[in-house]
C-alpha cells in the first residue's frame, strides 16, 4: 500500500501505533521544532515474518529471535523465545543465528551463562565467515574472557573479520595502535 508511509506518519505524529503488525523504525524531525518530519522506515509484516520462520526460513528465524531479544517490531522482550528462534536458525546453519545464540550464552540471556558454549557457537559462525563472530571471539581472547588470554589470537581473528568487511575489527586495530600494542 503506497499510502501506508503517509498514514503511518500521521498516526505516529499523533502518538498512535501505526498499524497492527507493522512498526515504524524512525521518524526524524528535520526542522528541530516538529514542523517538518521525514520518515526513515521499513515496515515489518509480523504475520509474514512468523509464517516464514515457522516454515524454516533461517533468516526469518534469526530476525524473529532478534525481535524478541530487543523488543523490536512490536514484540515484547522475551529472552527465552529469542533463544528458541536463534537455536532454530542455528540448526538451519544460519551464521547470524549461530552468532546471536552465542551472544545469548555469553551474556546469559534466556540461557544460563556459558562462555564455553558461546565460544563453540562463535567458532561455528566464523567457519561460515561471520565477521562479527570473529570480532566477538577476538575480544574474548583479548580480554581473556572464558578463554586463555591471547593478543595474537585476537589479532588473527580481527584480521579475518576485517577481511570480511567488519568496521568493528578495524576500530579494534585502531585502538590497539593508539594504545601502542
Amino acid at each position: 500500500d503506497n499510502d501506508l508511509p503517509y498514514r503511518a506518519l500521521e498516526l505516529a505524529k499523533d502518538g498512535h501505533i501505526a498499524a497492527e503488525g507493522w512498526e515504524l523504525i524512525e521518524i526524524v524531525d528535520t526542522s528541530n521544532d516538529g514542523s517538518k518530519c521525514e520518515m526513515k522506515m521499513f515496515a515489518v509484516d509480523r504475520m509474514e515474518l512468523e509464517r516464514r520462520a515457522n516454515k524454516g526460513d533461517p533468516s526469518a528465524c534469526n530476525e524473529l529471535g532478534a525481535s524478541y531479544l530487543e523488543g523490536a517490531v512490536g514484540y515484547p522482550v522475551d529472552y527465552s523465545k529469542a533463544v528458541a528462534w536463534f537455536k532454530k536458525a542455528a540448526d538451519l546453519k544460519s551464521a547470524d543465528g549461530l552468532n546471536n545464540l552465542a551472544i545469548c550464552y555469553r551474556n546469559g540471556q534466556g540461557v544460563e551463562r556459558n562462555t564455553n558454549k558461546a565460544i563453540e557457537l562463535l567458532n561455528k559462525a566464523i567457519k561460515l565467515e561471520h565477521a562479527e563472530a570473529a570480532v566477538t571471539l577476538g575480544a574474548m581472547y583479548f580480554h581473556g574472557e572464558g578463554i586463555t588470554q591471547s593478543v595474537s589470537n585476537a589479532v588473527s581473528l580481527w584480521e579475518k573479520a576485517a577481511a570480511l568487511g567488519s568496521a568493528n575489527a578495524l576500530f579494534n586495530f585502531g585502538q590497539l595502535y593508539a594504545a601502542g600494542v
